[in-house]
């Protein structure tokens, strides 16, 4: 992301990531402060969870008879994946075990306003947690929410207008 940022004359960059892409953000935030503009993550996590991923893996699934998961995954997830739904869960399994895998030291390299949104029943991860990491950024918990807050069919009006309120404030207070 750095070098694609320097490719595109891009100094600096407001970030918006969501599940593993929130990670994403805060490597760049922690490992390229100078590159990040500002930092909104939703569905994010300060540490890799290993308890219960392997539920998640395909022959757990098959195993279970959790057909509707595997269809909604199917459905849900297609574009990601193009019909090998059982690769991307490995690797999404394999992400959730693995990410993220940030330093005390990195999470305290973390700077930038940042933004923390997270649904209040997400298993993947708290903004309480979050705040633990990073005690400057404000955080948003969506009440009755899970992993995927922002979505069309739970709050993407208000999260989406929280967003842009966040990054305008940050415009206003930042010259570049």
């Amino acid at each position: 992301m750095a070098a694609f940022l320097d490719a595109m004359g891009i100094k600096r960059a407001h970030l918006v990531g969501y599940s593993c892409g929130s990670y994403v953000g805060c490597y760049m935030a922690a490992k390229y402060p100078e590159k990040v503009k500002s930092l909104v993550t939703i569905g994010g996590a300060a540490y890799p969870r290993t308890d219960d991923a392997d539920n998640y893996l395909p022959e757990s699934l098959i195993a279970a008879n959790k057909t509707d998961t595997i269809e909604e995954i199917t459905t849900r997830h297609f574009e990601a994946h193009r019909g090998n739904w059982q690769t991307y869960l490995k690797t999404t399994v394999a992400d959730w075990k693995a990410h993220p895998s940030l330093t005390d030291g990195e999470w305290a390299a973390i700077k930038c306003p940042t933004l923390f949104i997270n649904g209040e029943l997400d298993p993947l991860g708290s903004c309480e947690e979050l705040l633990e990491k990073v005690p400057h950024g404000k955080a948003y918990e969506v009440k009755g929410s899970g992993h995927r807050p922002h979505f069309v069919d739970e709050h993407a009006k208000e999260l989406n207008q929280m967003i842009l309120d966040f990054l305008s404030d940050v415009d206003k207070n930042q010259a570049d």
